[in-house]
Order: C-alpha cells, then structure tokens, then sequence
C-alpha cells in the first residue's frame, strides 16, 4: 500500500464530519418514511444521540466501523502510529459504553446502526433496514445493533 504524505493525511482527516454523515443522512430519510418524530444530534442529553425518538423512548446511535472498532471487514487497524490509534480507539469505545449506560439510566432503549449495514458491497437493503429500524422502534425490544447482518440484541449492556 502506498504511504500517504502528512498533508494528505490532514486533508482526509479534516474532511471527516462528526454529524449530518451520509450514515446519518441515511437513518433520517428511514425515520421520516417511517413518519416517526425524532430530534437530531439532541445536544439536551448526555452523548448527544444522533436520533432521539421521545415518545417511543428510543435513542439510535449511528456508528462508523472504524471510529468505533466494529468486528466487521470495514475496519482496519492502522499501521502508522498502532499505539495511538489502540488508545484513541479503546476511549471511544468504552465512551460509547458510558453513553449507552447513561441512556439506559434515562430511561432509553438504544439501537446502534453501523455504517457496514448502510454502505458499503455488504451493505443491507434499504427495505430490510428500514423495516428492522421499525421492528425495533415499536416492538420495545431494549438494546440492539444493526449491522450487514440485521438486527440483534446488543452482546454489552443488554
């Protein structure tokens, strides 16, 4: 694989947003088909869920495979500065499992959405997303992830 100099490094890394992601995008056109009212990047609770559905009490975390170390084959360990990356990469997750936590202790169920089941050659079609996003809204299963295999109980924090 061919190095990448450090400016292009910084011009990639600068170009990746926190919010409004194509992922995002994404669930938001499933929650408005679905007509189900939600609040985007919902700054009034603790880690800011991407989509917070209040009346079914039901926050949805959309995640990037590799910011978020998913087991899948869209993540990459990087080569380049290993050390860094396992300690950056070990925060978030244990981040994302305070976040859970504290969602739960709200009072909310949480879906994590991967970005491995949005985009993506394994990605899942948008009906089957669309209806396991459904499923899981109105059935009141608690905590699930949704990756390029569908829907399932969250293996922590359940």
């Amino acid at each position: 694989m061919k190095a990448i100099s450090k400016i292009k490094r910084s011009h990639i890394m600068r170009s990746i947003h926190s919010k409004s992601t194509k992922p995002e995008i994404i669930v938001g056109k499933i929650l408005n088909n679905l007509e189900i009212n939600h609040i985007s990047q919902c700054e009034k609770i603790y880690g800011k869920p991407d989509f917070v559905c209040v009346e079914h009490k039901a926050a949805i975390l959309v995640n990037g495979c590799f910011w978020h170390r998913h087991s899948c084959h869209m993540f990459r360990p990087p080569k380049s500065t290993s050390e860094y990356w396992t300690k950056k990469l070990k925060n978030n997750i244990e981040r994302d499992m305070r976040v859970i936590s504290n969602l739960n202790n709200l009072g909310y169920r949480v879906l994590v959405v991967w970005e491995c089941a949005l985009l993506g050659k394994k990605k899942l079609d948008s009906i089957i997303l669309q209806d396991c996003i459904e499923e899981w809204i109105f059935t009141g299963i608690r905590n699930c992830e949704i990756d390029y295999q569908g829907i399932k109980l969250m293996q922590s924090l359940c």
